[in-house]
Order: C-alpha cells, then structure tokens, then sequence
C-alpha cells in the first residue's frame, strides 16, 4: 500500500521579524483512479443479468492483486469508474459469463487513468474461452426453451428471455475468436 501526504497550516506568527508558520502533515492512502467503457456485444438483457467483474493482476508474476465488481447501468458502452489502492503497471482483466475476456497488459496505475473503450464478444456459452461448436450446440440444445434466469441459462445470448435463432448466429458470427 502506498501513502501521499498533505502539508497544512493552522495559523502562523511574526515573532522578531520572522514569520513563524505552524506547518503539519497528513498522511492518506494513495488510491488511482481508474475509469472507461464496457461493451457486452449483442446483449439485449437487464444490465446487471451478466455483470462484470475485473481482475487488477502483477505483471510478469499474473498475482491477482484485487477484483472489482463493475456496477454498469447500461450493456452498450456502460461506463464505470473506481478508485484502488493497486498503482504503478498492472494487467486488467475484464470477466462477464458468457463472454469472452479481455486483457489489457502493462496499464499504468495513476492518478485518473482512463481507459480505451472494452468490447466483450458474446456466445462463450461453457466459459472455455472460445467460442467454439460447443457453444453452438449448447445453445441449439436449448433453442426456443424460455430462460427467465440469465446466469442459469448461458444458451439465451443475447439475454431476451428465450435461446432463439439470433442465439445462434451471435455465436456463429462469434465463431473460434478467445480470450484476450
């Protein structure tokens, strides 16, 4: 953990000529701040139906260092930003199931880093990192069957409450791309 200090002054006096001041300091936990953009491509449902999650890891080693719950509003371009105790150069992992992940490597940790927009490919149906013929068939196993629960039914893509036809093409257009 990293620490930043504040000088401050209560008041100051003139005593033979010479201004004295009454200087202290305060000592507070450095936090970076950390904001940007998250896409879930091709996702209609309720925003926080698949929520994001990302992983802030040591580079060369890959120690997880601390996970942060993304709380996004939206599924197109959700915005988020966060302070963490986590500073200098750092791996970002973003994480949602039933996409795949993206990886930032060598982000410098600052004051307000700012981030490039994050775009998640959708249809990693088994969380294998790849989207492969075993998410296709998954999802044509489970097509036109109801999915009330977004997270107990990866099969419905695109998050409109049935696995449908636009299901499939989404992984099908999605086909053999992996984690980042």
């Amino acid at each position: 953990t990293r620490f930043g200090f504040r000088l401050y002054t209560f008041s100051g006096t003139t005593q033979d000529g010479v201004f004295l001041d009454d200087i202290g300091a305060v000592g507070d936990r450095f936090l970076s701040g950390l904001s940007g953009a998250v896409t879930r491509e091709q996702h209609l449902g309720a925003s926080g139906s698949r929520p994001v999650t990302l992983e802030i890891r040591q580079p060369g080693t890959d120690a997880l260092i601390e996970v942060v719950n993304l709380s996004l509003s939206a599924n197109s371009a959700a915005p988020f930003a966060f302070d963490t105790t986590a500073s200098g150069t750092a791996n970002l992992v973003f994480r949602a199931p039933g996409f795949l992940s993206r990886r930032l490597n060598g982000v410098t940790l600052g004051w307000n880093t700012v981030l490039s927009p994050i775009s998640l490919p959708n249809g990693d149906v088994d969380g294998s990192g790849e989207i492969d013929l075993t998410d296709i068939d998954a999802i044509i196993g489970k097509y036109l069957e109801a999915a009330p629960d977004p997270v107990a039914t990866p099969e419905d893509v695109d998050g409109n409450g049935e696995v449908d036809l636009t299901d499939i093409d989404i992984a099908i257009g999605n086909y053999l791309l992996g984690d980042e």
